[in-house]
């Protein structure tokens, strides 16, 4: 009897093992960890070929540096602006031609970064942009959950004041910001920024017929949402002497780095 009832429970184990689905297989590309923030090396790569880790910060992942490709993903030309300026026309700037792109990014003004799509303030944006096929822009939702995850994640937090967290250094790289005598902003100590990993170089800017802000105080960077109908878009910033990441607004013809988020 005992034999008998052992068989019937094998037979039992084996029929369930049979009717339980198999586990998928993992796409190409995916990160393993999907829970933990971290680096994800070799993430994406654009039209042009350019390799670019990732970072996942909460539940988003974000390039880990600023995006310095030519071209749109369906491989149209995005020309220079030079001395030029548009609203409305695509354009990437840069300063000359000892820029470390690798490092810095192009500049991009809003109709390049958006590919001229309107505006989106939708979580996510639904906006690739200038991004490679599977990222997008980020728009004010995506960079504000960002923000928020940062300011409520202790190791990210280098000082609470009265009425707000300060965490800019979480996001700033650990080189270029030039020195400032703030307390927990990216110039302050560079060693203890990146915490992390966005990695957030001080790129500058294209300010339309003003030239460039150069290298060493200013990381700003364009969103998908914008004034459709208008002359300006959001962007979002931080300065070598400020402990956040602040939002502005700013004529559509100026050219701001560019990170993207995946879909």
């Amino acid at each position: 009897m005992k034999k008998i009832f052992t068989l019937l429970c094998v037979a039992a184990l084996v029929a369930l093992a049979c009717d339980r689905e198999p586990e998928p297989e993992p796409t190409p590309g995916d990160d393993p960890v999907t829970e933990m923030d971290g680096l994800i090396p070799h993430a994406v790569t654009d039209y042009d070929g350019n390799v670019y880790d990732a970072v996942r910060i909460g539940q988003q992942v974000w390039m880990a540096s600023n995006l310095h490709v030519k071209h749109f993903p369906n491989g149209e030309d995005i020309p220079f602006g030079g001395t030029n300026t548009s609203l409305t026309q695509p354009f990437i700037y840069c300063p000359d031609e000892d820029f470390d792109v690798a490092k810095y990014g192009y500049y991009y003004n809003w109709p390049a970064a958006m590919n001229r799509a309107g505006s989106s303030e939708a979580n996510p944006s639904g906006r690739q942009g200038v991004c490679p096929d599977g990222w997008h822009l980020p728009s004010d939702a995506e960079w504000e959950q960002l923000k928020d995850y940062c300011a409520n994640k202790d190791e990210f937090v280098c000082d609470t004041f009265t009425f707000f967290r300060t965490y800019a250094s979480c996001l700033a790289s650990n080189s270029e910001w030039e020195s400032s005598n703030v307390n927990c902003s990216p110039g302050h100590e560079l060693s203890s920024n990146n915490a992390s990993g966005f990695n957030a170089f001080p790129a500058g800017n294209h300010f339309g017929h003003d030239g460039y802000v150069p290298v060493g105080t200013k990381a700003c960077f364009w969103g998908a949402t914008g004034c459709d109908g208008c002359t300006y878009a959001y962007d979002h910033y931080m300065f070598n002497t400020s402990n956040t990441l602040s939002r502005g607004s700013n004529d559509k013809d100026v050219g701001y780095s560019v990170r993207c988020v995946k879909d």
